[in-house]
């Protein structure tokens, strides 16, 4: 393959080389607002739905957390017992006096 003959020295001089110019910035989009999952309501628990979670718990016990509350996942349901409902009824029960398991 024939190599090119131009070397460094051969080039065309600095001052006639056309300037670069430079692109100027896109303006930046906007953030999208994060739209919540439309199978979910909102995160606040209501008392219909805390007392369904008790009721679910106390008949099937800590499992099928699925089934627990209508409209809201399975994971949610077993969040919201272990760190709302579950403290909340063994604290209660630990200020009567009764044994109900340790108070965290």
């Amino acid at each position: 393959m024939p190599r090119s003959e131009t070397k460094p020295y051969d080039r065309e001089p600095a001052a006639e080389r056309k300037p670069k110019v430079k692109a100027e910035p896109k303006p930046k989009a906007e953030p999208k607002p994060k739209a919540k999952p439309a199978a979910t309501p909102a995160t606040t628990w209501t008392p219909a739905e805390t007392t369904a979670l008790f009721n679910h718990v106390k008949t099937v016990g800590e499992r099928q957390w699925e089934d627990a509350v209508p409209g809201r996942t399975g994971p949610m349901s077993r969040k919201a017992w272990k760190n709302r409902v579950e403290p909340f009824i063994l604290r209660a029960l630990a200020s009567k006096g009764a044994s109900g398991g340790s108070a965290p």
